[in-house]
This record gives structure tokens, C-alpha cells and sequence, in this order.
């Protein structure tokens, strides 16, 4: 009698001992959030340091009545930046370009528009808000320095998607490009406007 119930005791306990290691095994891998985490605080370090560089690509910016589409090349040089849009079909050409005090807007008829900050004077020439401001940071795949913002990050520690300014940032797919991470594919949303931006080509220096 005392052998079988030792045998139905040592039945139980291999039960146990293999419910608890299945049990273990499941679990998510602890290092998976902190190694995500720490990517991430490495990569803002490296990207902040990127003030110099030039991006081409284009641009689409979609409402409910209207849609405008061009080509883009930014040209960042510390504070200061030069943006050439070209739209097709004759619809005329820009070029933004200024620093922080300062901002010009020239159009295709030497027509020239200047103002202190570029989100407002892109808005008061163009009729569409384009967030120039935010966009150096968020090109980069950084959330804006100083402002709220809400954001989840992928596996390998860069953005998927951030809130911040009133709009919605996805990030779609990246490049590596002298060992760093950028976006070349950025959705932008907000309850009146759609930008897409699709970056082709980065150069850094």
C-alpha cells in the first residue's frame, strides 16, 4: 500500500514539476522590453546628433476637397535649411528655406514671402498646412523635443507611430544609411489633412 501511494505522489509531482517548466517556458522573455527600451534611448542620441544632411523624395498632401502633390529635396545644415518643391503638370515650384529667426518662402514668379516661423507661412502661401517644424525632427524618425507626445516603438527600438501636435505620425518602413535607421516611408494624419511623404534617397554628412 505504501508503494502505491508513493508512486501516485511521485505521479503528482512529475505533473507539477512539468506544468511549472510548460508554465516557464510561455512566459515572455524579460530582456525583450528593456533591450527594446535601451535601442531606443541609443538611437534618439545618434539621430540627435544628425544635423547635417540632405533627403529627396515627395510629397502628398490630401483633404477633402482638394490634393497636392511635388517632389521634395531638404537640405539641413544645422539651424539653417533650404526645401525645393516642384509640383508636376505646370502647378509651379517653391522654395522654403531660413532658421530659426527667420524664414522665405520663394515661388515660381520670384514672388517673396517671409515670416518668423515656416508652418505659418507655408499655410498663409499654400492654403494647406505642411508642419516644417516638426517635420526635422520626425523625418529623422524623433518625436519633438519638449512636447508631449505619445508613441510605441517597433522590435528594433525605432517608432512605429507617435502622436504629437494634433497629428498622427506612422512610420512604414526605414533605410540604414551610414549605419542609422531613417524613415522613407512617414504618414502624417489629422482630422482635416493626409501628408505622405516617401523619401527615396538620404545623404548625411
Amino acid at each position: 500500500m505504501h508503494s502505491e501511494t508513493g508512486v501516485r505522489r511521485n505521479g503528482w509531482l512529475l505533473v507539477v514539476m512539468t506544468w511549472l517548466v510548460s508554465a516557464c517556458a510561455s512566459l515572455p522573455s524579460p530582456v525583450a522590453v528593456p533591450e527594446q527600451a535601451r535601442l531606443w534611448q541609443q538611437r534618439q542620441i545618434d539621430l540627435s546628433r544628425l544635423d547635417h544632411w540632405v533627403v529627396s523624395g515627395r510629397i502628398g498632401i490630401q483633404s477633402a476637397d482638394t490634393g497636392w502633390h511635388a517632389s521634395l529635396r531638404w537640405q539641413q545644415d544645422g539651424e539653417e535649411f533650404r526645401i525645393a518643391l516642384n509640383a508636376p503638370l505646370g502647378q509651379g515650384s517653391a522654395q522654403l528655406q531660413g532658421g530659426p529667426r527667420q524664414v522665405e518662402l520663394i515661388m515660381a514668379d520670384g514672388q517673396r514671402l517671409s515670416a518668423t516661423d515656416p508652418d505659418s507661412l507655408m499655410n498663409r502661401a499654400l492654403g494647406t498646412p505642411v508642419p516644417v517644424s516638426g517635420l526635422r525632427y520626425w523625418v529623422r524618425g524623433l518625436p519633438v523635443p519638449a512636447l508631449a507626445v505619445t508613441q510605441e516603438l517597433d522590435g528594433q527600438g525605432r517608432l512605429a507611430w507617435l502622436e504629437q501636435s494634433g497629428w498622427r505620425i506612422s512610420f512604414h518602413s526605414y533605410q540604414t544609411v551610414a549605419g542609422q535607421d531613417l524613415p522613407t516611408k512617414i504618414f502624417l494624419d489629422n482630422d482635416q489633412y493626409k501628408v505622405r511623404l516617401i523619401l527615396d534617397s538620404w545623404i548625411l554628412s
